[in-house]
């Protein structure tokens, strides 16, 4: 299965779950947005992480991608939901990343 298939079918597979764990808050646009943007994000993430595979080593490729995730995480919690990181969450981030 294609990965932009599988993140496809894997939103449309549990979007009927989303009502009974209280989503993103109480009104269903919200929900919505959320939902679509992180289909999205999932989409373009397995589309770049194959690519990836296809141009490099599974060995870098995978520690790459695992380094950079929780940075690129962190940091648009940041950017885009003022969220304040502890001096702890910085470092340990940074030793992920490394």
């Amino acid at each position: 299965m294609a990965p932009r298939t599988g993140a496809v079918a894997s939103a449309v597979l549990w979007l009927p779950i989303v009502p009974f764990t209280g989503g993103l808050g109480a009104s269903a646009g919200g929900l919505a947005v959320g939902a679509g943007v992180s289909a999205v994000l999932h989409v373009v993430y397995m589309t770049v992480l194959q690519r990836g595979y296809a141009a490099g080593a599974l060995s870098t490729v995978y520690a790459t991608a695992r380094g950079t995730g929780p940075a690129v995480s962190a940091g648009l919690a940041v950017l885009l939901l003022g969220e304040q990181l502890s001096v702890t969450a910085v470092v340990g981030i940074a030793l992920l990343a490394v």
